[in-house]
């Protein structure tokens, strides 16, 4: 985590040299948006791993993983930024607008995490198996409400169940950090980070 924010914060910092206008940084500027909700849902997973609270540990670290591929979508395409950002609410549609219906739907099905896959891809097909993989291990462990991990409501977790738990928060630590320094390693101050994150995480 504190990795995390050194590469965050490094990014922020050299942005600054160069104001706030400058168009070569805009897309970094629209993923950092991403990697900033990533780490807040890391944090989160975190603290309810740490409580033993591990079926709804999976629901943030979940979308730690689809926070970070979205990063790399906005990262190559700005009209998606766009999209994103002008995504009827559920309110807008009360009123019964079939448009603002449809395109709620649209962008909602684009920023779904398979389609987000294939953004990664080009970077790491690699990455992106085991993005997806774990993504779908969440999912059955409690991201989605499911019978096969309701033993895990309970916080008495036994120390096998823990230490799966542990591994599950680490390895999607690793990935979202991984993902990240995709897109941010030539804005690093320090010119080790990458070799720091890879080295750590090794993926």
């Amino acid at each position: 985590m504190d990795l995390f924010s050194e590469g965050l914060n490094h990014y922020v910092d050299e942005r600054g040299l160069f104001g706030g206008t400058d168009p070569r940084f805009l897309r970094h500027d629209r993923a950092l948006t991403f990697f900033n909700a990533a780490r807040g849902s890391l944090v989160s997973g975190a603290i309810l791993t740490f409580q033993q609270q591990l079926f709804d540990a999976s629901k943030p670290l979940r979308g730690a993983l689809e926070a970070a591929l979205a990063g790399v979508h906005v990262f190559g395409d700005a009209d998606a930024w766009s999209r994103w950002r002008s995504r009827p609410t559920f309110e807008d549609c009360r009123g019964g607008s079939d448009e603002k219906a449809r395109l709620r739907r649209e962008i909602g099905a684009e920023f779904s995490m398979y389609r987000l896959a294939g953004d990664l891809r080009p970077w790491s097909s690699r990455l992106t198996d085991i993005a997806l993989d774990l993504y779908d291990e969440l999912n059955d462990l409690g991201a989605h409400f499911n019978f096969a991990a309701a033993h895990l409501m309970d916080p008495g977790a036994d120390n096998r169940e823990l230490a799966a738990a542990l591994r599950r928060l680490n390895r999607t630590a690793a990935v979202c950090l991984r993902i990240y320094d995709c897109l941010y390693a030539g804005f690093s101050l320090n010119a080790k980070l990458s070799q720091r994150i890879e080295a750590l995480t090794r993926l």
